[in-house]
């Protein structure tokens, strides 16, 4: 195990790491809380201040090299060849604090206290999956404060709840909830 240290190397952040994701090439990218993103360059072992929208609290590289970085409210997708960030869509919410990708052309990430986005890459098309919105013969979302997602390996989105898990079958649009009805009941999962 090797540790890094941003105080060594004159890098004052002030704050916490709220995010980590890894390129293509090996290089570790990570938000600071209140203070950027940094890219800890793999070969080297420097790191550098990135280009990114003020107030970015999550980056996310998805399966196809795409950079994605968000603030409180609004997705960014990036162009690091460029070092410039476009909006692509804003929500009224309390924070966007989970991010995940099906391999293809849709990114899924949490509008805390409003849901479960689901965001065309191609299209711009987002659905939002709420709670207070089954859909017949589909279910709902377990709970709208989502605080984690896993995509595993048949394409299944497993989302944790302030209380309980819930999994979206992205081709069918159905839940399958584990929660305030069963044996999670009044369980946090965060990962």
């Amino acid at each position: 195990f090797v540790s890094w240290s941003f105080a060594k190397h004159n890098i004052k952040t002030g704050s916490s790491i709220s995010s980590l994701t890894q390129d293509r090439h090996g290089n570790i990218w990570c938000s600071v809380q209140n203070n950027g993103v940094y890219l800890f360059d793999s070969k080297s072992g420097n790191a550098v201040k990135a280009s990114a929208p003020e107030g970015t609290n999550l980056v996310y590289f998805d399966r196809r090299g795409r950079l994605w970085m968000c603030t409180e409210n609004v997705l960014y997708e990036a162009d690091v060849t460029k070092g410039q960030y476009h909006k692509k869509a804003e929500f009224d919410c309390w924070g966007i604090n989970a991010i995940e990708d099906d391999g293809g052309d849709m990114l899924f990430f949490s509008i805390f206290g409003k849901g479960l986005c689901a965001y065309n890459t191609q299209t711009g098309s987002i659905h939002v999956f709420s709670m207070g919105k089954p859909i017949k013969g589909c279910g709902a979302l377990g709970n709208d404060w989502v605080k984690s997602l896993f995509m595993d390996s048949r394409g299944i989105l497993w989302i944790g709840m302030s209380e309980g898990l819930s999994c979206l079958n992205p081709r069918t649009g159905s839940f399958l909830t584990y929660g305030w009805q069963s044996q999670l009941l009044d369980c946090m999962v965060s990962a």
